[in-house]
């Protein structure tokens, strides 16, 4: 057999394991993206989530959403709850205790990967060689874990939520409970020794 032809199957031979591999990265993105979005837009959702300095509690039933961010380091402690029939979102400081009603979805959303918000450059995340897929297990759970640059995510295989970020020295423990927000968890909160601002 000539050089040529050793050089031409070489050649042929590393574009196939090259394309197997991005197909298989390219596999795993699409199935995270697609459990993700079924189960971050179900309509009966908690989560509970633990940074360095932050805790993070968000209710989430039907149209009604509730969140909670308190400060560990201090005692500023904030409440958003969103009313439905207008879209109003009530925000409550206690530090001062005041509130100011705004338009905005400050803060309203669930915790999501960076790859559950990829749309259209799966292909790209797949096929980048500085982002590295992998299995492993967190809380007995089946995971992937995703790292890129000095950022770790890892996300559930069964559901694609993530629950775990660490970049740098900060770190964020999520977990999600589905079904379990009752009406009194997402009511309305009281304003009673609030200032309007």
């Amino acid at each position: 057999m000539s050089k040529k032809k050793i050089i031409l199957i070489i050649i042929l031979i590393v574009l196939i394991l090259v394309f197997i591999w991005a197909f298989r990265r390219y596999t795993i993105l699409n199935k995270i993206n697609k459990l993700n979005e079924a189960n971050i837009q179900k309509n009966n959702i908690y989560y509970y989530s633990v940074t360095n300095d932050t805790i993070t509690e968000y209710w989430q039933k039907g149209d009604f959403i509730k969140m909670n961010v308190t400060d560990t380091r201090s005692s500023y402690n904030n409440t958003f709850w969103k009313d439905p029939s207008t879209n109003e979102v009530i925000c409550l400081y206690n530090m001062p205790k005041i509130y100011s009603i705004t338009y905005d979805n400050i803060l309203l959303s669930k915790p999501q990967s960076t790859f559950t918000q990829l749309g259209n450059s799966i292909f790209m995340s797949a096929i980048n060689p500085t982002i590295h897929i992998s299995s492993k297990e967190y809380n007995n759970k089946d995971c992937y874990s995703i790292t890129f640059h000095n950022q770790e995510e890892i996300i559930e295989k069964e559901t694609g939520l993530l629950v775990f970020t660490s970049n740098n020295n900060s770190e964020r423990k999520i977990t999600y409970k589905f079904n379990s927000v009752t009406d009194k968890d997402v009511a309305e909160p009281d304003l009673t020794g609030y200032t309007a601002q």
